[in-house]
C-alpha cells in the first residue's frame, strides 16, 4: 500500500499534538479531570449508490485535555446483492484513529466532532454451484464527522452520529454517508 505524503503528515502531527497534551494529565487523576468512554451500536452506511443496512461499530476514546480525546474505532457494514442471479455477499470496514473534540457545556447532551484517518477494506463475495470467490482490498481511510451524547444516566448516554467516510483501495475508491446509533460509558465521576 501506497502512503500519501499528506496522510503520513496529517498522523505525525495529530500524534505531536496527542502526546504533549497526554503528558500534562500525568499523576493528576486523569481519569477524572479528562473520562474515557466506550461506545458500541448499529450503524447504517450508503456507499456507491447503495444503503448497507446492516452494520456495527465501536470506539474507545481516551481523554487528554478538557474537550479533547484520541479515538480508536472499529465499523463494519454489510449487504446482501443478486448480480447476475448469482447472490453476493458486500462489506465495507474500517479501522481508524485520530482526535475527537467535544463541548462539554451543558450536562444533558455532549455534541461532538472527530476527524480520523486508517485502512478501510472493501470486499464481496458469493457462491455458485459449490464453488466460492471472493474478492478484498484494503487503502487509505478518512473518517469526518460529528454527533452528540445525550445522557442516559450517571455513566451512559445515548449516542446519535452521522458523517462522510472515504476508502481508497485498489478496487477503487469510495464516499460513503454513514448514521451511527448507540450507547456510550464513560469513566466520568
Amino acid at each position: 500500500m501506497k502512503v500519501q505524503p499528506q496522510l503520513l503528515g496529517l498522523a505525525l502531527a495529530l500524534l505531536g499534538f496527542a502526546a504533549p497534551a497526554s503528558a500534562q494529565g500525568q499523576g493528576s487523576g486523569l481519569a477524572n479531570e479528562h473520562p474515557s468512554s466506550l461506545s458500541a451500536g448499529y450503524e447504517v452506511v450508503r456507499d456507491s449508490g447503495l444503503w448497507f443496512p446492516v452494520g456495527i461499530y465501536v470506539d474507545f476514546a481516551v481523554g487528554i485535555q478538557k474537550n479533547l480525546s484520541v479515538v480508536g474505532e472499529f465499523n463494519d457494514a454489510f449487504k446482501n446483492v443478486t448480480s447476475s442471479g448469482i447472490p453476493v455477499n458486500l462489506s465495507v470496514s474500517e479501522f481508524v484513529g485520530g482526535v475527537r473534540f467535544s463541548a462539554t457545556n451543558s450536562k444533558q447532551v455532549t455534541p461532538f466532532f472527530q476527524a480520523l484517518l486508517g485502512l478501510g477494506r472493501l470486499g464481496g463475495g458469493g457462491s455458485v454451484s459449490g464453488v466460492n470467490a471472493s474478492v478484498s482490498s484494503s487503502g487509505a481511510a478518512f473518517d469526518f464527522g460529528g454527533g452528540a451524547d445525550i445522557k442516559a444516566g450517571r455513566k451512559s448516554a445515548v449516542r446519535v452520529a452521522a458523517g462522510l467516510r472515504h476508502l481508497s483501495s485498489s478496487l477503487g475508491s469510495a464516499n460513503e454517508f454513514y448514521m451511527k446509533f448507540g450507547i456510550s460509558f464513560t469513566t466520568r465521576k
